[in-house]
């Protein structure tokens, strides 16, 4: 069975049920900020999305996911058509400007390589988001236990944001 139709079977709800949480803590932690444009890296069924379009009212709205299913699911669900929903993977997305804000929910323990995946993702946006389960990630073993960053904002156990502003030479 291959990676993408295994995770959907053992997560039936595809975590729509704790889109409105996760997206609370996203906006607690960016507080008010202005994005005109946003960038949802592997954004699954698109609850998040949604939710963070419609709370930080970007006009123009990605939610980009390698998963068919995924995103088929969440253009049924975006009955209003307030998303551009792309079956894509990261690393061949192009776009004309950058995003103000690209962000990766609870994605980057699922890659193999989370440098390359950062590097992508700050060339896509001035500003970069992600949240992530820190429990045994490349990115809490290496880069945020040793260059001291540990624990910014903490809502719960396990469980850490991160927004990075990131030069891009």
């Amino acid at each position: 069975m291959d990676y993408q139709s295994e995770y959907i079977q053992k997560n039936p709800g595809l975590h729509l049920e704790q889109a409105e949480i996760k997206a609370n803590q996203i906006l607690a932690f960016l507080g008010p900020i202005k994005v005109e444009s946003l960038l949802d890296v592997a954004c699954g069924a698109g609850g998040i999305t949604k939710i963070l379009r419609r709370k930080l009212g970007s006009k123009k709205t990605v939610g980009i996911d390698v998963s068919k299913e995924m995103i088929s699911t969440a253009e049924e669900n975006d009955v209003d058509k307030e998303v551009e929903w792309v079956c894509q993977d990261i690393f061949r997305y192009d776009l004309e400007e950058k995003f103000d804000l690209v962000t990766g929910i609870d994605i980057i323990e699922h890659v193999p390589d989370d440098l390359a995946l950062l590097k992508r993702m700050s060339q896509l946006g001035k500003r970069v988001l992600i949240k992530v389960p820190m429990e045994d990630s490349f990115l809490d073993n290496r880069i945020i236990r040793q260059s001291g960053l540990r624990d910014p904002w903490k809502v719960k156990r396990n469980m850490d944001i991160f927004i990075i502003t990131m030069k891009n030479n």
